[in-house]
């Protein structure tokens, strides 16, 4: 089973606390699809006679695209791989970008999950952002993907952000289960440089939250999902039973994905490669039929550390049964050993499955580099 990504790398406007690879610039835009498709042409033999679970289309902004243009990506992966017919074809949306006529017709065309870009509910802080949307839209949008049909909808949001208090932060969520949304990815704010927020945190125009206030966030998130009946899947993730993300999980659980067009990353049959960030040169390569990217065969130890990485993120954590047979005797000792240096508060270990505490997701990135192997 296999996933496959596609990049659509441009956006109205630039968040400015995003560093994801887009371009305001949307003249070429169709020309980007068509090469898409020659990417496709050129890479779909990667994962010949795997059965496709899962499409997502993710930016950028995807909702910038027409529904002719994602259902020509959609048949173009159909025509030379086995696509299940429940497979999660995704597309990421922004709420202004959202009117009913659209909806109806990427539904008509196979989409069948909305990845909503909400973010927060405060109208001061979405325009601090820079975010093309207010809260009216935001909630409106929500009310026109159900009109349309849409069941299997997610919302993204963020905390520890500039201004955001407890009360509003729970207030958000409460408002989406009320909503009957049935996934929500919730991320802490990351500061990453070369971002607006970025150079103005270090101008000292910008004045983060505590690092306290994010974790006391992350609590209320947790509590949160207890109440309401979500699965707090993954570290960032709650979901309804059910409605787990395919798509996502498929990267947690080490499956095989392609991912096409610039900036997206693939991996199979322990190979990873990457394209290049770069709109002009990516097409530029494509049309000449070159693969504009850089690959790398994983290591044993490169291969642990992500596996590492990932389980540990998810509610079931590490198997250790699996693991050792996985990874051997060596590995295996030197990650207990490493288990030494994680504070016992964070990681739980129970029925021979490694686990992080509730305290402990929201130092899921620095425990899982504790364990790391080194080459």
């Amino acid at each position: 089973m296999a996933t496959v990504y596609f990049h659509i790398p441009f956006c109205k406007q630039a968040c400015f606390y995003c560093d994801f690879h887009f371009s305001t610039v949307r003249t070429a835009q169709q020309e980007m699809v068509d090469c898409l498709l020659t990417e496709w042409e050129l890479v779909h033999h990667s994962i010949q006679g795997e059965r496709i679970d899962s499409i997502y289309f993710g930016g950028g902004t995807p909702s910038l695209l027409s529904a002719a243009q994602v259902q020509i990506l959609i048949d173009a992966v159909t025509k030379t791989n086995e696509v299940l017919f429940d497979a999660e074809i995704t597309l990421e949306v922004n709420p202004d970008d959202l009117s009913a006529d659209y909806l109806q017709s990427i539904r008509a065309v196979g989409v069948n999950r909305l990845s909503v870009g909400i973010q927060s509910l405060n109208d001061d802080i979405l325009r601090s952002m820079n975010r093309a949307h207010d809260r009216r839209m935001a909630v409106h949008s929500i009310l026109l993907a159900q009109d349309a049909g849409f069941e299997d909808i997610s919302v993204d949001l963020m905390f520890g952000l500039p201004g955001l208090t407890d009360q509003e932060w729970v207030s958000a969520l409460h408002f989406l289960a009320d909503r009957q949304v049935p996934h929500i990815s919730a991320y802490c704010l990351t500061l990453e440089p070369g971002t607006v927020w970025h150079r103005r945190v270090e101008k000292r125009l910008l004045v983060l939250p505590e690092d306290e206030s994010s974790r006391m966030q992350y609590r209320l998130l947790m509590d949160f999902a207890k109440d309401r009946g979500y699965r707090h899947y993954e570290v960032s993730n709650l979901a309804l039973p059910g409605m787990e993300s395919e798509h996502n999980s498929a990267y947690w659980n080490g499956s095989h994905y392609l991912g096409l067009g610039p900036s997206a990353h693939s991996f199979v049959d322990g190979t990873r490669w990457w394209n290049v960030s770069n709109n002009a040169r990516y097409m530029r390569s494509i049309r000449s039929g070159v693969l504009p990217h850089t690959q790398e065969v994983l290591t044993l130890s490169n291969r642990h550390n992500e596996y590492v990485m990932t389980k540990l993120r998810l509610d079931t954590g590490i198997d250790l049964t699996e693991y050792q047979s996985y990874f051997g005797d060596d590995f295996s000792q030197s990650f207990q050993n490493n288990m030494r240096s994680v504070p016992s508060e964070w990681i739980d270990l129970c029925d021979n499955r490694l686990k992080l505490t509730p305290e402990g997701r929201f130092f899921a990135d620095g425990i899982s580099a504790s364990l790391f192997v080194l080459d």
